[in-house]
């Protein structure tokens, strides 16, 4: 679910990820009529071209080899719906699953649907659910608002510090 490329950087396969929010890695046309879409940009000199164009109207920002358009990042942005079609995967790997073991809930509050059915949905399926996030906010094992209970683990604190320390039995230091 990722936005920020860091699985695909780790090598995990991008066929075996579901980005329900986009990739700011993959760029699209700004113009809803072209189906121009540019996947894993991952070119550094695309920040810096950014940053000159906020400078300077003199560098032109990245666009569309089809339509002249600017490209933006093919993010879900606040108000807008999540791709139908990566919902549907989502939704088919959890209802074809027998059991799920482990669910991983990393750097969110998990109260913006769809996205937050899936802890419960995974608990329905006997997960136990580990969290970590910044702030607790209102999700609170043992009956919390995602159902979290005694089984489950909730780290609150920064994920880049959390993560390393809770998978370092299984991959070593990072």
């Amino acid at each position: 679910m990722n936005i920020d490329g860091l699985s695909q950087r780790a090598a995990h396969p991008k066929d075996q990820l579901l980005e329900l929010h986009g990739s700011l890695f993959d760029l699209k046309c700004f113009n809803e009529d072209c189906d121009y879409i540019e996947i894993d940009n991952f070119d550094p000199n695309i920040i810096p071209q950014l940053k000159r164009a906020a400078e300077s109207s003199a560098t032109a920002l990245p666009r569309c080899p089809k339509r002249s358009s600017l490209l933006l990042p093919n993010i879900v942005w606040f108000g807008e719906n999540l791709p139908s079609v990566t919902v549907a995967e989502a939704d088919s790997f959890i209802e074809q699953a027998e059991q799920i073991d482990l669910m991983l809930v990393i750097g969110t509050t998990a109260q913006v649907w769809p996205a937050s059915g899936y802890v419960d949905s995974a608990i329905e399926k006997g997960a136990r659910v580990a969290m970590v996030n910044i702030d607790r906010g209102d999700l609170v094992p043992g009956g919390g608002e995602l159902g979290l209970t005694h089984r489950d683990w909730f780290f609150v604190g920064d994920a880049a510090s959390i993560v390393p320390e809770m998978l370092k039995p299984v991959v070593g230091d990072l």
